[in-house]
């Protein structure tokens, strides 16, 4: 009796499950733009189908009569070039009609935000047309001016900026001053070093990170650099972190080494001036072997500088640059698109 009772339960859940499916991928739920995009998903898939017939049988008739019909052998190379087209366009617009049936609701209610970090997240998102679509900008590269690019920023209604540098690289962009809020970015409170150790680098993954210009000046100050690909477990015992680059955002490293209570000799260049004040909170150089070695030649010698510029960067992300402050400046920011 048990399995009688249970059998009729268990087809109605499942036929309340298929009903709420079939709602959610209904057709007139879709904004115009995604029913049309879904059309062509569907055009798409029936391309994809006729582009493996026709390069089946044009594979099959090859190899039954053989290379001496060369019109066979050309049919076979355009049916397989037809069949991988249709499958990167099937792949694309799949993805991207999945991704908006998965992943935003049918309901315009039911996500207040989307927040994008990656120039493709961007892209994907304004293709959507989620209206309440922010972006998280930490690079002060400048905003492609393609037609593509320019209607896809104009679809974000807020940019966070990680500085005012990148703030300035964004309006020199064509983004309107009041679509950009400035949040800084906050790392947590490392335990203080025993600055027992040797000169840190980050480990190069960038090659405007000045990989050429750290060892030209190691080379002239006789001193050796760790490059460490795990910053927070090296700063335990640095005695010294340098930060070169011709182009940042911001510089969290940095951050990361003031919260360490790490002095930090840095490049006098884009978002680092915003946190690295000269001869208070660490040395800015310019990007010369001549001038890091001699900063880092004066943070040897000056063993109370050192310690000075150490504690005061300890201090600033205590007071400014925390997770903490990031989380309320972030939140703050989003109050304002909602």
């Amino acid at each position: 009796m048990q399995g009688h009772t249970s059998q009729p339960a268990t087809v109605e859940r499942l036929g309340a499950a298929m009903r709420a499916l079939r709602a959610r991928l209904s057709f007139r739920r879709l904004r115009p733009p995604l029913r049309a995009a879904s059309l062509i998903f569907t055009t798409g898939l029936l391309a994809f189908g006729i582009a493996i017939l026709v390069s089946g049988l044009s594979t099959g008739l090859a190899l039954q009569y053989g290379p001496n019909l060369r019109p066979l052998v050309l049919r076979v190379l355009l049916g397989l070039l037809v069949w991988d087209i249709g499958k990167v366009v099937g792949v694309a617009l799949g993805a991207v009609l999945l991704a908006r049936l998965a992943v935003l609701p049918a309901r315009p209610s039911g996500i207040a935000l989307t927040v994008c970090v990656y120039a493709l997240d961007v892209g994907l998102a304004a293709l959507l047309g989620h209206p309440r679509l922010i972006v998280s900008r930490r690079v002060a590269f400048p905003l492609g001016r393609s037609p593509l690019s320019r209607w896809k920023y104009r679809r974000a209604r807020l940019f966070l900026a990680v500085s005012r540098h990148v703030q300035a690289a964004l309006l020199a962009g064509g983004v309107p001053a009041d679509r950009i809020a400035v949040v800084y970015d906050g790392v947590p409170l490392l335990p203080l070093s025993s600055r027992t150790g040797g000169i840190l680098a980050p480990a190069p993954a960038d090659p405007l990170k000045g990989e050429r210009l750290l060892e030209a000046a190691a080379r002239l100050g006789g001193f050796p650099v760790l490059r460490s690909a795990n910053l927070a477990a090296d700063l335990r015992e640095a005695s010294l972190m340098l930060y070169l680059t011709e182009q940042e955002g911001l510089g969290s490293a940095v951050l990361l080494a003031f919260s360490a209570a790490v002095p930090v000799v840095a490049s006098r260049c884009g978002g680092l001036t915003e946190i690295v004040e000269h001869g208070e909170t660490g040395l800015l150089v310019d990007n010369t072997p001549e001038a890091v070695a001699e900063a880092v030649r004066r943070l040897r010698a000056d063993p109370e500088l050192a310690a000075r510029l150490a504690a005061a960067g300890r201090r600033l992300v205590e007071e400014r640059f925390s997770v903490r402050a990031l989380v309320q400046n972030t939140l703050r920011a989003y109050q304002e698109v909602l």
